[in-house]
């Protein structure tokens, strides 16, 4: 009997399992639901009071025609009778101007052929290319309201000047028409200005300098899309600018008179085309994209106008050697033409006018276009 006894038990117990495990799983710990913690609410930001921004960025070059001006020539130097009592003026160089008519005058007196090429073309047109390279700048701006803010800029770029093929070959055609003229007045002496000694030689030099745009503008932004925010920028100012192309000329001649005396003058000229100060006018715009509540990214584009502030200045300088014995010689046609080895004679040569030092001879005239592009990146605080 036992063994059906345990038998009996087990079954039993067996069958009660299910029922304690329904039990266990319908505790009401069990089946309440679970509910997630309240997250905290969101602190607003506070108010952004910052109004003024701050921003570097770097600029892409671009160039100028450099075109149009205005030019003028030196006036006539004081007028004076050789020794031989024809009219005469005094000129700060053969190579231009007034100069250059005496000289050619005077050889058609004689009836002879040659002539000098002046160097008037040259110096009263543009006779270099100026460009800008790449630079960099700063900007300040201060919020007025909230969609305006007052900015001033600098830009600084690299700038270069060029001659323009037009010049180099005035200059080469004066230098070496110079020879030319120099050696029909001697022929035209007949030995009175003999065994000449002519010389006549040119450089020129390309340069680079600096431009300096200073601008003021007012900004209009729009409502802030994304981390985007577009503006747009109207303004002025001034632009000014270092450096210069030159071209130079330096001729020399000699001549033995039948006293024994020695003529020997030098002329020397010096051309500069050189950069000065002009207006400037803005209008653009340009985009942030915000990398934080503070900083960013700005690109900017800007149409500028700028005045022409290319121009042409020459510098002279005529030198008269001294040597004994004191002589002079002259030509009693109309005009005259003199030199003088010794200033004790109390005569003058003709090349004794005053030295030239600036002399404009061409201002730049009219505005130029130009793009500005740059990046940069700001602040604001």
């Amino acid at each position: 009997m036992a063994p059906c006894f345990l038998t009996t038990a087990a079954f039993i117990a067996l069958a009660a399992l299910p029922a304690a495990a329904q039990s266990v799983q319908n505790s009401p710990e069990q089946q309440k639901p679970a509910t997630a913690k309240p997250k905290p609410p969101k602190k607003p930001e506070p108010p952004d009071n910052r109004r003024w921004e701050l921003s570097f960025h770097l600029a892409f070059g671009g160039a100028d025609p450099s075109g149009g001006g205005s030019g003028s020539l030196p006036g006539a130097g004081e007028a004076f009778l050789t020794n031989g009592g024809s009219p005469s003026r005094r000129v700060t160089s053969w190579s231009f101007g007034d100069g250059a008519v005496l000289l050619n005058d005077v050889l058609a007196s004689f009836g002879r052929p040659e002539r000098i090429v002046p160097l008037d073309g040259m110096l009263t047109s543009p006779g270099a290319a100026y460009s800008v390279g790449d630079g960099v700048g700063v900007s300040l701006s201060r919020k007025l309201a909230t969609y305006v803010a007052l900015e001033g800029r600098v830009d600084v770029a690299q700038t270069s000047y060029t001659l323009n093929p037009g010049a180099i070959d005035g200059i080469r055609e004066t230098s070496n028409s110079f020879l030319s003229a120099m050696s029909g007045l001697a022929a035209a002496g007949e030995g009175a200005l003999a065994n000449p000694v002519l010389s006549s030689s040119f450089s020129i030099s390309n340069g680079t300098g600096l431009e300096f745009v200073a601008t003021g503008a007012l900004v209009f932004k729009t409502k802030p899309l994304w981390r985007l925010r577009p503006y747009a920028v109207f303004g002025g100012g001034v632009i000014t600018s270092t450096g210069e192309a030159t071209g130079s000329l330096v001729s020399q001649y000699a001549f033995q008179l039948p006293s024994g005396g020695h003529v020997n003058e030098t002329d020397e000229v010096t051309i500069h085309m050189k950069g000065g100060f002009g207006m400037v006018g803005v209008a653009g715009g340009g985009l942030n994209f915000r990398l934080t509540r503070a900083s960013g990214i700005q690109v900017d584009g800007r149409f500028l106008m700028v005045e022409n502030h290319m121009g042409t200045r020459v510098d002279t300088r005529p030198v008269v050697e001294s040597s004994t014995p004191p002589d002079a010689i002259w030509s009693d046609l109309n005009p005259g033409i003199q030199f003088v080895t010794n200033p004790s004679t109390g005569l003058a040569s003709n090349l004794s006018a005053p030295a030239l030092s600036g002399s404009r001879t061409l201002s730049g005239s009219g505005f130029d276009s130009r793009v500005s592009l740059t990046v940069g990146y700001y602040f604001r605080f």
